[in-house]
């Protein structure tokens, strides 16, 4: 399968994923399709990073990363395996009063990605529409759940997720003058190694359940960018 468009060596796509599972929907993808796009950016010679390895410069010309959202249990008991078999790796950002409940990442589970280089970071503690709390509950939300996070699953919490893409100008200034080292929005597009001015808005690509191997293709390559950045705009989403 040729690509839609050129991909720019120096670019860095981050895909951002929430379930794999069946059956499919939006934010589910099934296994069997999870795998053949794992297969497939394999084949086009691509490696993962970590968000770690985005920022200190391990990015090669055909570097990817691997998100989900939530921190739902599939991820480690569909995702991780098939990472795992192409020698993937992903970044996982965890909604930390759901940890250690039914249908969600343990931290047995978490400890044992952590050692095969899996990198987790904070969703809030309880996943709200940060633009719509107060100040001092918007900072609770962003900065104690990555301290939570740290100390219920032993591992380093470095970066961070905006619940459903959304974020403003306060959520910003908590985050930069925090332990945070970047954060991902859902904007759409590939981000530019270097550019420090964008590290608390990292560009994401939302991989959706009904995507066909085709779909993933033009998304990798950025032929929907333009469409998503106007859908976006449409929608009022930032």
């Amino acid at each position: 399968m040729k690509p839609f468009c050129s991909r720019n060596s120096r670019d860095v796509r981050i895909l951002c994923y929430h379930r794999v599972r069946s059956p499919r929907s939006y934010l589910s993808v099934e296994p069997e399709d999870f795998e053949a796009q794992i297969k497939h950016l394999a084949g086009l010679g691509y490696e993962s990073l970590t968000l770690e390895g985005f920022f200190s410069g391990h990015a090669k010309p055909r570097s990817v990363v691997i998100t989900f959202d939530d921190g739902y249990a599939d991820n480690f008991e569909q995702a991780y395996p098939i990472l795992k078999n192409y020698g993937f790796t992903a970044s996982i950002f965890c909604i930390t009063e759901k940890m250690n409940s039914p249908g969600f990442l343990n931290r047995s589970q978490i400890q044992a990605m952590a050692r095969d280089g899996f990198e987790f970071g904070s969703h809030t503690l309880n996943h709200p529409h940060l633009p719509e709390l107060d100040g001092e509950t918007k900072k609770r939300e962003i900065l104690e759940s990555g301290v939570r996070l740290k100390t219920l699953s032993g591992v380093d919490v470095r970066y961070f997720c905006y619940p459903y893409g959304q974020y403003d100008r306060e959520s910003l200034a908590i985050l930069r003058d925090s332990y945070y080292r970047g954060a991902c929005s859902n904007r759409p597009g590939p981000n530019r190694p270097g550019l420090e001015k964008d590290r608390f808005l990292l560009r994401r690509t939302e991989i959706s359940g009904y995507d066909q191997l085709e779909d993933f293709d033009l998304k990798i390559s950025g032929a929907y960018d333009a469409l998503h950045r106007l859908l976006h705009a449409v929608r009022g989403r930032p």
